[in-house]
């Protein structure tokens, strides 16, 4: 049998109370509390409903809303949906959840839209990006990276291809670095360092080289064209297995010199040349045909190494004027003291009286080759071209001279 009291409504176990009728309005005055030890059912209200015995939606003074916190601080006021509690309660998140065939959103709009949102697309396992109302960066199914590109095909994927640029940027007061790791093992990184002059660095791991591959080689850097340094330091170009400093197989090009054994101008080889000049016998009144006349050089730096072989035809004019030969592929140093004695064999010819000997000399800031002939006595006479007799004269000569 249920009771009335003066304060209380006691309902007999099991029996239903009404308060109120269809159309009526019940008022709580401000300042009662309702206590609920109870379970109340079929309860239904268009704002949050709380069933628990602790808060858990809270909407505070400045209109934020906060879940599973209601006193927390220091997050700032811009924020107007909290999460958590940061002394008690544990992990906190939020979930969006679609059908597995659907995307799920969260967007950020102003006035004119939403520029900006995250969008996780289930059907192929994507997550990206999307700012002022563009993708800017995709993470795929297989967790590749990618930034202004939505097909990325590395692990960092940055550009489509269709741009005129594109940058990566490390800036920090200290140092910049970009390290690669193996499994569990350091084993190379490129950076700028700070205490260091500002150098890029490019160093390799504990008992590891550093390759440059080109021309789309293998990138193990064992083709054709491999260019390594080994742990020593010593560089190769065209071989992954230098033995000094420098290792090149294959030539050189150098535009400048080669400085040798130290830095002083006398260490400096700026120069080396081979090549072919055409040498002619000279004397004045005297005419000469040849079946032959070749010369051949070496220059090194200013010393200069010449091969010269002269054959006449047997139908030249000679006279008893000095002869000399001509055409030399460089001037002679103008040092007036300098006199280039050369080797020389003459076929054919006729010695003066007591002539023993024929010689070649090159005289200061000359192209041209005197011909003399010594005795015992240590004598010197220029040759004549007369003296060049028979039908096939020839002149076999060879020698260095310093040039200018």
């Amino acid at each position: 049998m249920s009771q009335v009291e003066v304060d209380k409504i006691i309902p007999q176990s099991g029996t239903t109370l009404t308060i109120g009728d269809s159309g009526d309005t019940i008022t709580i005055p401000s300042g009662v509390t309702l206590s609920n030890s109870g379970i109340i059912t079929n309860f239904e209200s268009t704002g949050i409903d709380d069933n628990a015995t602790s808060t858990a939606i809270t909407i505070d003074s400045g209109d934020r809303v906060r879940i599973n916190n209601t006193t927390s601080t220091g997050h700032g006021s811009v924020y107007n949906l909290i999460v958590g509690n940061e002394s008690s309660g544990g992990d906190a998140g939020v979930l969006v959840v679609t059908p597995n065939n659907e995307n799920a959103y969260y967007g950020f709009g102003d006035d004119g839209g939403v520029p900006g949102y995250l969008n996780y697309n289930h059907i192929s396992n994507f997550l990206r990006t999307y700012v002022n109302g563009s993708e800017a960066m995709r993470i795929d199914s297989s967790g590749k990276v990618g930034i202004n590109t939505t097909s990325p095909n590395t692990t960092l994927h940055v550009g489509n291809g269709t741009d005129t640029s594109e940058y990566i940027t490390l800036q920090s007061s200290d140092d910049k670095r970009l390290t690669f790791q193996g499994a569990s093992v350091y084993r190379a990184e490129i950076g700028v360092y700070e205490s260091n002059h500002n150098d890029l660095v490019l160093r390799a791991g504990s008992s590891a080289g550093i390759r440059f591959v080109t021309n789309n080689e293998n990138f193990s850097g064992n083709g054709a064209n491999p260019i390594r340094i080994n742990t020593l330091g010593y560089l190769g170009i065209g071989t992954n297995s230098p033995s000094q400093r420098l290792d090149v197989d294959g030539s050189i090009e150098v535009s400048g010199g080669i400085y040798i054994g130290g830095t002083g101008s006398a260490n400096y080889l700026d120069d080396y040349e081979e090549g072919t000049f055409t040498p002619q016998f000279s004397s004045t009144g005297a005419s000469f045909t040849y079946t032959a006349a070749k010369g051949v050089y070496t220059k090194i730096g200013r010393q200069v190494c010449i091969n010269i072989y002269l054959q006449l035809d047997g139908s030249q004019t000679l006279t008893a004027n000095n002869v000399s030969i001509t055409g030399l592929p460089f001037t002679s140093a103008n040092i007036s003291q300098l006199i280039s004695s050369l080797a020389c064999e003459i076929r054919l010819v006729n010695l003066s009286t007591g002539a023993t000997s024929l010689f070649g000399r090159i005289d200061a800031n000359v192209t041209s080759i005197g011909l003399f002939e010594s005795g015992d006595n240590y004598a010197t006479t220029s040759l004549r071209s007369n003296q060049l007799s028979g039908s096939s004269g020839q002149v076999i000569l060879s020698g260095t001279y310093p040039a200018a």
